[in-house]
């Protein structure tokens, strides 16, 4: 949470222009049948239960969605499934070399008038990656300052 805190205020004087060069990314798995998290209700002390209060289950959760997007200024990117549920580096620069691409080509973006943020995640930081966007000359921003020290490229 503090690297959260320290990465705001480093950024807090950026302007609306500078914002609007950033592309935006994460993954994020979708649950098929409900939540993963805990699932809370009120009710009074006294009152039975209500027919939409238990959750209903499916066993095995019914499945999941792994997917990659991101978002800009100008409106949401293309997004990706990904397919075995696991991304490591190689997927991941698979998938900036096409479906962020496509992105980048869909908003007439150039790489170098904008950056792109993701996080600090494994994969984000692998050296196949970071060598990637060197190579496509891609500019960086970390969600992490310590990472972003690192690797970004200014």
């Amino acid at each position: 949470m503090q690297h959260r805190l320290e990465w705001a205020k480093k950024h807090q004087d950026w302007t609306v222009e500078e914002w609007r060069k950033v592309v935006f990314s994460d993954e994020t798995k979708i649950n098929v049948w409900g939540s993963d998290g805990c699932k809370y209700y009120w009710k009074r002390p006294n009152d039975p239960l209500q027919p939409h209060h238990p959750e209903l289950t499916v066993k095995h959760g019914a499945g999941k969605l792994m997917m990659w997007g991101c978002i800009t200024s100008e409106g949401p990117g293309y997004a990706c499934q990904i397919y075995d549920g696991n991304m490591n580096a190689n997927v991941y620069q698979h998938i900036l070399d096409t479906t962020l691409r496509d992105t980048m080509q869909y908003y007439n973006f150039n790489w170098s008038n904008v950056y792109f943020q993701h996080d600090n995640d494994p994969k984000h930081k692998a050296k196949s990656t970071i060598d990637w966007l060197d190579n496509h000359q891609v500019r960086t921003r970390m969600a992490s300052i310590e990472v972003e020290a690192q690797l970004l490229r200014t």
